[in-house]
């Protein structure tokens, strides 16, 4: 969202919210990748959706 701020002529503001753009948020997007090398030293399984 944002914000559309107008001064009206007695001092005051007016603050108009207006959608900037959709966003969508996909499962795969709450896991981020784990790094190779944290991979290789630990054990650990990558996240789903990264190699």
């Amino acid at each position: 969202m944002g914000v559309i701020i107008t001064k009206n002529s007695n001092g005051t503001r007016t603050f108009t919210y207006k959608k900037v753009q959709d966003r969508i948020f996909k499962p795969e997007h709450y896991l981020l990748p784990i790094p190779r090398d944290e991979i290789n030293r630990t054990g650990l399984v990558q996240n789903p959706g990264y190699n």
